[in-house]
């Protein structure tokens, strides 16, 4: 399924058999949580989300081990600044993705403090998502509003109308991976080494807050327009108690053996896909991929890892690591007790030898791979099939949702208030 800020995905069809949305695994959450499991994994720390703060900033509270993200009131910041944000501060340019429940839009602030400035508009509508995956839209909303990295897409505003939901991001204009990957088949280890350098930086952020992502794949990363990749699409990302979850979620050739076999899982699961990714980099091909779905979930169980001759060794080691069926023994898994497992384990690797993980921290080093734009708002990187689309949002369709329903996405709004105070 083609979509979204780079086919950002909108929980795409090709995940219906095998998303499972969380309520449906509660009671088997709550029956594990409840009892003694040993883990070899630290428990990360809990996040508790509240939807507003009444005369509150954004701000983190950190006690001992939990940090409370308290949220911008949207009446705060009305009160604070002036004017609600809303969909007539929007000005639509081109269609830049399209899924099951709504569409991407480029889109140009028309209203101060930011006019002017050119956005991704992602637009769900209500009546599918309360059916579907109306808790992942929050749950993807809250963590975008949580992070803050470098190769993270950014979270602007969130707002709603009667029928729909609006999430205003990062307009990144050097397309997705995917599309580089398909043009060159197969990446030089050296940049593979460098894009997953980023990716990893950006996975260790979030393990830290207790996110584990699910969801890493060539159509979820967008490259800026100096070719620094984002990490987007947060729909399917957990937010854990202790570090372990037991929902079903992902894309089938990056999905982990754990997932698959219903077992509970923590950010390990992250790092299989990682070596999916990698393996896909510098082969041009997922490893345990068939034609039928079935088969491809018995493979990643079952079949071990094959590589050609041509792997240099330091690839070849990596791969294997990363892609081991046991998530205890695979690189990037977290031991007690030991300072070179979890993420630096993956820094440490010789793959990545080449890499200054402190410059690449920080934005100083130059991607090996540049973007073709000629402004902030060129779309010639996104796929022709979404931006000869009319620039039109589409109307609601069908009877209103009940007020009842309505409050389903009560304190679904919120604006990055570093807009505000910097302009």
């Amino acid at each position: 399924m083609e979509d979204g800020i780079g086919r950002l995905r909108l929980a795409s069809e090709d995940l219906s058999t095998f998303l499972m949305i969380d309520e449906q695994f509660h009671t088997q959450d709550e029956e594990y949580f409840s009892t003694d499991h040993e883990s070899t994994l630290t428990s990360p720390v809990h996040v508790i989300f509240q939807d507003h703060v009444v005369g509150s900033d954004k701000r983190m509270v950190q006690n001992d081990d939990t940090i409370e993200l308290q949220l911008n009131n949207e009446d705060f910041v009305s009160q604070k600044h002036g004017k609600k944000v809303g969909r007539e501060d929007f000005e639509i340019h081109k269609v830049i993705g399209k899924g099951a429940y709504g569409k991407v839009y480029l889109v140009r602030k028309i209203s101060p403090p930011d006019a002017g400035t050119f956005y991704a508009m992602k637009v769900l509508k209500k009546a599918s998502l309360v059916y579907k995956c109306k808790e992942q839209t929050q749950i993807e909303k809250n963590i975008l509003v949580q992070l803050r990295h470098p190769y993270i897409v950014k979270l602007y505003y969130a707002f709603q109308t009667d029928s729909k939901v609006y999430l205003i991001l990062d307009y990144v204009a050097g397309g997705e991976l995917f599309t580089y990957l398909d043009n060159e088949k197969m990446l030089s280890e050296d940049i593979a080494a460098f894009f997953l350098a980023e990716l990893a930086l950006a996975l260790d952020h979030l393990h830290s807050f207790g996110i584990i992502y699910r969801d890493l794949k060539p159509e979820n990363i967008v490259l800026d327009r100096d070719g620094h990749v984002k990490l987007t699409d947060f729909g399917l990302s957990k937010v854990t108690i202790d570090g372990k979850s037991t929902t079903m979620c992902g894309t089938v050739e990056y999905m982990a053996p754990e997932i698959i076999k219903s077992l509970p899982y923590g950010p390990a699961v992250d790092w299989w896909s990682f070596g999916i990714l990698a393996h896909d980099m510098i082969l041009g091909a997922t490893p345990f991929g068939s034609n039928n779905k079935k088969k491809t979930m018995d493979r990643i169980c079952n079949e071990r890892l094959k590589l050609p001759k041509f792997v240099s060794p330091d690839a070849r080691d990596l791969l294997n690591k990363l892609l081991k069926k046991n998530p205890l023994e695979r690189l990037g898994s977290l031991k007690l007790n030991d300072a070179k497992s979890g993420f630096a384990s993956i820094k440490n690797h010789r793959f990545f030898r080449k890499i200054d993980w402190k410059k690449l921290e920080n934005l100083q080093l130059t991607s090996p791979i540049t973007p073709k734009i000629d402004s902030t708002n060129d779309t010639s990187c996104f796929n022709d099939a979404f931006t000869s689309l009319p620039p039109l949002e589409s109307p609601p369709q069908g009877s209103p949702i009940s007020e009842s329903v309505d409050q389903l996405f009560a304190g679904f709004s919120y604006v990055n208030t570093s807009i505000l105070d910097n302009k």
